[in-house]
C-alpha cells in the first residue's frame, strides 16, 4: 500500500466515522426534545424516523452523486451539510425547526 492508497484509505474511514457519529447522534436528542418540546413520543418517534428513513433514501442516491461529481466532493458536502443541519437543529426554538 503506498502513501496515496493510505490517504485514500484515511480519508474514507474518517469521512464515514463523521457520518455514522452524526447519525447516531440524532437519538440521543430524543430525551431533550421530549423535555423541550412537550410532545408525545408519538410525535418524536415519527419525526426521528423520518428523519432516518430521508438519509437512506439518500444513500440509495448518492452512488450516482459519487460517479457524476466524485466521491471526495459528495463526503465533504455530507459532512458541511450535517454539520450544518446539527447547527440549525441547536438553535431550534420549536419542534418545526427539528
Amino acid at each position: 500500500m503506498n502513501g496515496n492508497d493510505r490517504a485514500i484509505v484515511g480519508f474514507a474511514t474518517i469521512g464515514h466515522s463523521m457520518f455514522h457519529l452524526y447519525e447516531l447522534a440524532i437519538p440521543l436528542f430524543i430525551v431533550y426534545w421530549l423535555d423541550d418540546f412537550a410532545v408525545s413520543a408519538a410525535v418524536i418517534g415519527t419525526l426521528v424516523g423520518g428523519g432516518l428513513a430521508l438519509i437512506g433514501l439518500g444513500a440509495i442516491v448518492s452512488g450516482v452523486l459519487a460517479d457524476e461529481y466524485g466521491s471526495k466532493r459528495l463526503m465533504l458536502a455530507a459532512i458541511v451539510g450535517m454539520g450544518g443541519s446539527f447547527l440549525l437543529i441547536g438553535i431550534s426554538p420549536r419542534l418545526e425547526g427539528l
